[in-house]
């Protein structure tokens, strides 16, 4: 990995103009196949040349790596779910900037009163719409993240205005969800988050985070299994009869 974040690296600074001594210094690298390079060559002059901003871009190369590497789910529907909060959040604006434009109406047919029942009508169909979705949503997860070393985790959700929210806590601190919540798989430190069992790859992850989960769907496959295999033998019996009816005849 160390290696492939290097020579991204080097082709992002040769972009620039700054990786010239680095392409160099690989290229001789590529050379040796094998065997441990010279010291000498390690210790080239012209790895040694290298600017301060070139280990920088190095350096979040390999962290985005790792960042990459750390993700262990992504929700199925995590686009979806933005996309129709995003426009949940724009009919809502809809809805209250008509206020203004609705009162500001000069219709002789329609008193200030009918004006105002509209307004508050729409304005409030709006909101209420928006902060039902919200809640409703609240508890997806976007993307995790699992730290092996430290058995942290980190859920991305969103924000009602469809803004990522980074939560960390401790795979200790998970616990059963306590809330009749209908998209609530765990809470942790007060929070619930709900992830797709069916699409979460992690099995032995998910058996920490979700025992009863874990356990439904090793009772499923097994039950899946037993009826594939009844399917199985049905079909030897019946092919071990029609051969026992053409060889009587």
């Amino acid at each position: 990995m160390l290696r492939r974040c290097t020579l991204q690296a080097a082709s992002r600074l040769a972009a620039e103009g700054q990786g010239a001594a680095l392409w160099q210094t690989l290229a001789r690298q590529q050379q040796w196949q094998g065997g441990p390079p010279p010291a000498a060559a390690v210790l080239a002059p012209p790895l040694l040349h290298l600017q301060p901003g070139s280990l920088r871009w190095l350096s979040e190369l390999v962290q985005h790596e790792k960042q990459e590497d750390s993700v262990v789910y992504v929700g199925p529907f995590s686009t979806a779910v933005k996309r129709v909060k995003n426009l949940s959040l724009f009919s809502c604006a809809c809805a209250v900037a008509a206020g203004p434009i609705i009162l500001g109406l000069d219709a002789a047919a329609t008193t200030t009163t009918a004006k105002v029942s509209i307004v508050t009508t729409l304005a409030t169909f709006g909101v209420f719409t928006t902060g039902l979705l919200s809640w409703f949503t609240q508890p997806y997860i976007q993307q995790l993240r699992y730290e092996r070393d430290t058995d942290t985790l980190e859920a991305t959700t969103l924000t009602l205005f469809a803004r990522p929210r980074i939560d960390r806590f401790h795979i200790g601190e998970v616990g059963e969800v306590e809330s009749v919540h209908p998209l609530s798989s765990f809470q942790a430190r007060g929070r619930r988050y709900y992830i797709d069992a069916e699409h979460f790859p992690d099995k032995a992850l998910l058996a920490r985070l979700m025992p009863q989960a874990a356990a439904a769907h090793v009772m499923e496959t097994a039950n899946q299994q037993m009826q594939q295999q009844q399917q199985q033998a049905a079909r030897e019996q019946a092919q071990q009869q029609q051969q026992q009816q053409h060889g009587s005849q």
